[in-house]
């Protein structure tokens, strides 16, 4: 097997040389994806069986609607008229799923797949750090560092060690917890750093990410009374 360098460069050049959305946008893209911060704290306080209803239809819905503006229909010119330019250009010409559906989609998943805990510490990780990555990266990246700036890394990595700290604070859990979530936060920032060379939307890659990890962390802190995973 001949391993073709200058293919793997190219498929490692950073997204935003592809992607050139405006700083000016890519703040009001944020702003709208700040909106799933309703996500987890809505999950804190309702069941699983009502969590995986409600995205279940809102994730059907938005699927449908996903595919509605790939062709030009009313539809198409409803959405493109409001959030058009909000769309980066790969969303709006190829037949792919924009954040928003992969948002959800990654929600759904998560719920179904993870204690609750973790869908809720990897929701807020994915929303405050993805954010932070993006706008930071964006107005003061110039390192490479996999598809994305090391500076936008660097912001993932603060932002989400912030996040988890708080989550750890705030309900009181295990210091098991906390070096797990960083763990997964880490784990999560090189993720969404490569998620174009990885062909998976970060949206659903991150959470992943963060929930595996404190699974399995919390699953060895079991052995010695510190389980966490389980809290709700």
């Amino acid at each position: 097997m001949v391993i073709n360098i200058k293919e793997i460069n190219a498929r490692l050049e950073p997204v935003e040389k592809y992607d050139q959305v405006p700083f000016s946008v890519e703040i009001w893209r944020k702003l709208f994806h700040l909106v799933s911060l309703s996500i987890p704290v809505i999950y804190t306080f309702v069941s699983r069986q009502t969590a995986v209803i409600v995205l279940l239809i809102i994730t059907i819905i938005a699927i449908i609607i996903d595919i509605l503006i790939k062709k030009e229909n009313i539809v198409q010119k409803i959405i493109f008229k409001i959030f058009g330019k909000l769309f980066r250009r790969f969303e709006m010409q190829n037949f792919v799923f924009n954040g928003a559906t992969w948002m959800l989609i990654s929600a759904t998943l998560n719920v179904l797949l993870f204690p609750k805990l973790a869908t809720i510490t990897s929701f807020y990780v994915l929303v405050i750090s993805d954010a932070s990555a993006a706008l930071l990266g964006k107005r003061f990246g110039h390192t490479r560092f996999l598809n994305k700036s090391f500076e936008g890394f660097l912001a993932f990595i603060f932002s989400g060690c912030i996040v988890v700290t708080l989550v750890w604070l705030g309900f009181q859990l295990p210091f098991a917890f906390l070096v797990s979530a960083i763990f997964g936060v880490i784990l999560a920032g090189v993720v969404e750093s490569s998620s174009a060379f990885l062909h998976i939307d970060d949206n659903l890659g991150v959470p992943l990410a963060i929930s595996i990890a404190l699974v399995i962390g919390s699953q060895i802190a079991a052995s010695s009374g510190s389980g966490f995973i389980n809290y709700f």
